[in-house]
């Protein structure tokens, strides 16, 4: 690993052209498996060398990001959404809390944080990470910061200009369950 060079992050989301080409270096580099929804974009090479002894190699990953329509997430850019509407939060089945305001940020690795205005108690604070969308409806893993070991998906659904009109969530820390809806 001496010496490796990253330029770019592989994008977590389909991705086109996508080619593996030898630079330098002895032996063969193969490609195992190419970015794909079902590995989480990840991408496998094999390096194939029969010789003995220390060597380098080199070679490049190249690939497009198609375009993308306008409003919503954009490849290595940061989403920010905030919009009041209402919502309830239910904590082990009990009485629900009023929710309002929503905001969403989402930054350049992914990571999300999502917060509530809550009636009569402090904000509702959620952080994890953005998992691949599916379709109009971003997936994220996310942990409420108040209460440790609280994590469950979070679905956010988009329309057709990327604004979120939907945020559901049911997290669990093993015993105690939470429920979040929220609408714009």
């Amino acid at each position: 690993n001496e010496g490796s060079t990253c330029t770019a992050a592989l994008p977590n989301r389909a991705i086109e052209d996508f080619r593996l080409a030898k630079q330098r270096g002895r032996g063969e580099v193969i490609l195992i498996s190419a970015p794909a929804r079902e590995s989480d974009y990840q991408t496998v090479v094999r390096i194939l060398d029969r010789g003995s002894g220390e060597s380098h190699y080199e070679f490049r990953l190249s690939w497009r990001v198609p375009e993308q329509p306008e409003g919503g997430l954009v490849f290595n850019n940061a989403f920010h959404f905030a919009a009041g509407g209402r919502g309830t939060f239910t904590e082990n089945g009990g009485g629900s809390q009023a929710l309002s305001q929503a905001t969403v940020d989402i930054d350049r690795g992914g990571k999300i944080l999502v917060s509530f205005s809550a009636a009569g108690r402090q904000p509702l604070t959620f952080t994890g990470t953005l998992m691949a969308p599916e379709g109009e409806t971003l997936k994220a893993d996310v942990a409420w910061a108040s209460r440790a070991g609280m994590s469950g998906p979070m679905y956010l659904a988009r329309d057709a200009t990327g604004a979120i009109y939907r945020i559901t969530l049911d997290a669990t820390d093993g015993q105690a369950r939470v429920h979040v809806e929220w609408r714009r």
